[in-house]
Order: C-alpha cells, then sequence, then structure tokens
C-alpha cells in the first residue's frame, strides 16, 4: 500500500468513526425530542434491538412500533447521555462500539423519576455510504427510582 493510500484509508477510519458517533448521537437527541421518523431512521432494516422487556424489536416495523409509542406518552420527558464511545471498525461496512451511558425519564403526572447507567453494546453496518444501527443491546448497571418530588 502506498503512503498516499494509507492516508486515504486513516481518513475515511476517521470520517467513518465520526459518522457512527453522529448516528448515535441523533439516535438519543431524536429520542428525547419524541421525533420517532428521525428515531426509526437511524436504525438498518434487518435491525435487531434489546433494551430490556417490553423494549424489543425486530427490523423496522418493530422499531417504528416501539418508538411510536413516544407520541403519546404525555407528561413524560427523557434525557440521554452517552460516553465514552469505543468505536472498532471491523471492515468498510460493519463496526461495532460500546457506550456508557446515563438515561433520565420522568413522569410529571406520577412525580416520578427515573435514572440509569450503563452501557449500550452497538453494531453497525454501512449500506449506500450510510452508518445505521444494525443490533444493540443495553446493560445497565445502577438504576435509582425517586418519587414525590419534581427534579
Amino acid at each position: 500500500m502506498t503512503e498516499a493510500n494509507e492516508l486515504e484509508a486513516r481518513i475515511r477510519a476517521l470520517e467513518d468513526t465520526e459518522a457512527i458517533r453522529r448516528l448515535k448521537c441523533r439516535y438519543w437527541n431524536s429520542l428525547d425530542r419524541k421525533l420517532v421518523d428521525e428515531v426509526v431512521d437511524c436504525f438498518y432494516e434487518k435491525a435487531s434491538v434489546d433494551y430490556g422487556p417490553k423494549r424489543r424489536f425486530e427490523g423496522l416495523e418493530g422499531a417504528r412500533q416501539l418508538y411510536g409509542q413516544l407520541e403519546t406518552l404525555e407528561g413524560f420527558t427523557t434525557t440521554h447521555e452517552g460516553h465514552d464511545p469505543e468505536i472498532d471498525l471491523l471492515n468498510d461496512t460493519e463496526a461495532r462500539a460500546r457506550w456508557a451511558f446515563h438515561d433520565r425519564i420522568a413522569d410529571s403526572q406520577a412525580k416520578t423519576t427515573y435514572r440509569g447507567w450503563g452501557f449500550y453494546e452497538d453494531e453497525y453496518v454501512k449500506e449506500g455510504g450510510r452508518w445505521r444501527i444494525r443490533d444493540s443491546r443495553i446493560t445497565r448497571t445502577h438504576r435509582d427510582i425517586s418519587t414525590g418530588q419534581d427534579d
């Protein structure tokens, strides 16, 4: 491989890593803003997701069914934060990553706030020049539920 080819490959790897980072941010931001179409658009057509009981799906139709519920949840606000990504490019069209995360779900009507910490384990696929989430799993390491207060 020539020096120019090596440089081009390194630049492509940096661009792919940044595209995956932006994809995950778009997922969290769209989720928190309850933008169903934008959330679903983050996933590969044959996606498989396991975020715990009642939050599993296969494929885009499954994603639309799960995330479509966001539009009907009045009084709920969410905040998702991802940190410390470990992104590994496996080849030109596949990657995996581990993200530390913190999420907060507040129900203003029940005055309950749920906070969770843990890790996302994701696999990505690049198709037509665009990265999407193919598989995603959550492992929670800590949970905290508070009730009867506004925060």
